[in-house]
């Protein structure tokens, strides 16, 4: 019904928007294409939203994300790509960050980081759910166009709850962390001797030469020597068990002729080593998926990687690599 009111809203501004719906329910599929069928209807599950989006929308971002999800604690498969708790709401929003700039929801108001619906007056939370949400995430919800919902509270089928509107402006979100991860200072990375290489495993010298090699870069584009692109490092959101690394990176490493992946880096230790360093041997991760399905496999998760990064690091992947002279002479294999 969203999908509809959203479509005959616009009717009224002259400019029609191009509406996407995601809907589980094979049913509700069936009947959305007949009350709604100038809109694009996709049956998925949400939690799939690598595969429709990135796959079959091609990563395209959307202007606006609008959903009145599941309250609670919905029995589910899977996570959002940061928040690990039980609030299924909190998981759509979570996704909606991923693949919108801008978003709205109906929640339930202990779901919300304020009270505005039934009150007398606006009142922002300094404590609760909403609030934890905000904090783990970074996200902002305010009050959306001043709609107060108390007065449909017995309009619920089989319950009566109050409910807040939400807004959210992931884009603003997405540059300000761009900004301050562009502000924080390189990681100065100790190379190793090349006296060392020669007294460790080939596993231990590939990932010492990869040290060497990646130690200053830290811009998202591919690094070059010589003229010719020898490593690319993006940058990108790690999360892990509730923790997560805004300066992880991932990229293609074409001496080692593989795809890495680097997170969670120890800054108390001399080397400031990732506690996730994969794709550290020769050939170890040829694809970017089997790379990223060996992070889910460790509980390690990855988001905010970019169509334009992947389409350049697949370029890098897809151009034959002559063996270097540290394969030839026998330091990496």
């Amino acid at each position: 019904m969203l999908s509809y009111f959203v479509h005959w809203r616009s009717r009224w501004g002259g400019k029609m928007p191009e509406i996407t719906c995601v809907e589980i329910n094979p049913r509700y599929v069936e009947v959305g294409r007949k009350l709604l069928p100038e809109a694009r209807w996709i049956k998925a599950d949400v939690f799939d939203w690598r595969d429709w989006w990135f796959r079959g929308l091609e990563g395209e971002m959307f202007d606006l994300a609008i959903a009145n999800p599941p309250f609670g604690k919905v029995k589910r498969q899977r996570c959002g790509p940061r928040y690990q708790g039980a609030e299924f709401e909190y998981h759509v929003v979570d996704i909606a960050s991923e693949i919108a700039d801008r978003g709205t929801f109906i929640v339930p108001q202990q779901s919300a980081p304020f009270r505005y619906s039934g009150a007398q007056y606006f009142e922002r939370r300094q404590s609760g759910r909403g609030v934890d949400f905000e904090e783990m995430t970074g996200l902002q919800m305010e009050v959306g166009a001043g709609v107060d919902t108390s007065i449909h509270k017995d309009d619920w089928k089989d319950t009566s709850i109050v409910c807040e509107i939400i807004c959210i402006e992931f884009a603003e979100v997405r540059e300000r962390k761009a900004f301050e991860r562009e502000r924080r200072p390189c990681r100065q990375r100790q190379p190793a001797r090349p006296s060392n290489w020669l007294c460790c495993s080939a596993k231990d010298r590939a990932r010492r030469l990869s040290l060497t090699r990646g130690g200053l870069f830290q811009h998202n584009q591919p690094r070059t020597s010589g003229g010719n692109i020898r490593m690319s490092r993006f940058y990108l959101t790690m999360i892990n068990k509730g923790r997560t690394d805004d300066e992880a990176a991932i990229g293609y490493d074409r001496p080692l002729r593989t795809f890495f992946l680097q997170g969670f880096f120890d800054k108390d230790g001399d080397f400031d080593e990732p506690e996730l360093w994969l794709g550290t041997c020769l050939e170890e991760f040829p694809t970017m998926e089997s790379l990223i399905e060996e992070a889910r496999s460790r509980g390690y998760e990855v988001r905010g990687l970019k169509p334009a990064d992947v389409i350049t690091m697949l370029a890098e992947a897809s151009q034959k690599n002559e063996p270097t002279i540290w394969e030839r002479i026998g330091l990496i294999f």
